[in-house]
């Protein structure tokens, strides 16, 4: 019993220095983690503003038709945030504007794959479709534009044009 009496203090003094040593390491871990968060805060809220205000330039070159600017910018918006569906709409006219109907046809693709819902997306994929010959293709996209919105002028009275075009 003498003896356990002895062992007892450098027991404790060593679960104490084992218990530190987790306690510490807790502790730098728990700052590592926060500085890590904090740091990748900065960076993504970096990234929105950085494609806010390319979204904010790439509207107003698209107002005076500067169409290749526009595309730049619009570009740069998405590298921020690339579910900006406004930033791919853009995108698809400014490359339809350029006569890159392959291209604003690939765009338009990719936003109806995050949005099947949007006319304007089905009307984009339509002109680029017929800008490409791809006539039937084209009305399909036609139909589903007006489909979601039956009072879309644009879409309707493009697909009219089309369908004269083909008689």
């Amino acid at each position: 019993m003498v003896k356990m009496e002895n062992s007892s203090p450098r027991l404790f003094s060593s679960f104490k220095k084992n218990l530190f040593s987790k306690i510490a390491f807790g502790l730098f871990f728990t700052v590592l983690v926060i500085i890590t968060l904090r740091v990748s805060y900065r960076i993504a809220l970096h990234r929105v503003i950085d494609s806010e205000h390319a979204m904010d330039k790439a509207t107003e070159f698209l107002m005076h038709r500067r169409y290749e600017e526009a595309l730049e910018q619009f570009e740069k918006s998405l590298k921020g945030n690339p579910r900006k569906k406004l930033a791919w709409s853009g995108k698809g006219l400014c490359l339809m504007s350029l006569g890159r109907y392959d291209e604003a046809l690939a765009n338009y693709n990719r936003l109806l794959k995050m949005d099947s819902s949007s006319p304007h997306a089905w009307l984009g994929k339509a002109i680029s479709l017929e800008n490409l010959g791809k006539y039937d293709e084209a009305i399909e996209s036609y139909n589903k534009s007006l489909k979601i919105l039956p009072t879309f002028g644009l879409a309707r009275d493009q697909r009219e044009k089309l369908l004269e075009k083909m008689k």
